[in-house]
């Protein structure tokens, strides 16, 4: 169960820290959209959807950029469901809104706006709006029927303000292999377009249950550029 507990706390890179107040920069919030940079975008299409609150596009793009960031989630369906209603809204806005809705277990919502959203798309994306559809109904048997589960979160040594994400773990649970863009990776000087530093793969040991300090796997693993670890043998010996 704790290994359960681990790969979920692990596997969603996390931005724990509420958008400060922005400029309400127009442009600087595009270029920041335009490179996927998330995080830099969102507090500025905040401030720019509190300026202009019917403004569609600043609706969505804030909805989105909850939706990408992770840390507070929750937030995107009031922008969403605001840019839903303005007569400019496109069909993309229902596929968000029900991802908005998925996320906060509002499973019947969430269906209905990926329905709308189906009217109007392309053979592929409905390929993909039925599969969320059919997530949203197991998700109601799931929850209806829940399960005695408990959750313990990994220390502090482990987890850090930036994405930790691909955990593995050895099958006798005393090795934690995973993927980090935090600061002080190996070539990491700068953050990227994104707005995270490059990944680095790092580690963590088990003693008598007790997790240690992560470490960085050292140079003869990390380069100046992305590593990650996709995979990762039961014995721990082949990654």
């Amino acid at each position: 169960m704790f290994c359960l507990s681990l790969l979920i706390w692990l596997y969603i890179p996390v931005s724990a820290q509420a958008p400060k107040a922005a400029i309400p920069d127009e442009d600087q919030a595009k270029e920041h959209w335009d490179h996927g940079n998330y995080p830099m975008a969102l507090p500025i299409y905040v401030a720019l959807a509190k300026k202009d609150p019917t403004n569609f596009e600043f609706n969505l793009r804030t909805g989105i950029c909850y939706l990408k960031t992770n840390g507070h989630r929750s937030l995107a369906e009031s922008y969403l469901l605001a840019a839903s209603k303005s007569p400019k809204a496109d069909n993309s806005v229902w596929l968000y809104l029900g991802e908005a809705y998925q996320d906060e277990l509002k499973f019947d919502d969430a269906i209905k706006a990926y329905q709308t959203f189906e009217l109007k798309c392309t053979k592929d994306e409905k390929t993909d709006a039925d599969h969320r559809i059919e997530q949203c109904r197991n998700g109601k048997i799931l929850v209806a029927t829940p399960l005695d589960v408990t959750f313990a979160d990994l220390p502090k040594e482990i987890n850090s303000e930036f994405p930790d994400y691909y955990p593995f773990v050895t099958s006798d649970e005393s090795m934690l292999i995973f993927t980090s863009r935090r600061k002080g990776n190996t070539g990491a000087t700068s953050v990227e377009m994104d707005g995270y530093y490059a990944s680095d793969i790092w580690y963590s040991k088990s003693v008598n249950g007790v997790w240690g300090k992560a470490k960085n796997a050292g140079p003869g693993v990390n380069g100046n550029y992305d590593e990650q670890c996709t995979g990762l043998s039961a014995d721990g010996k082949t990654m």
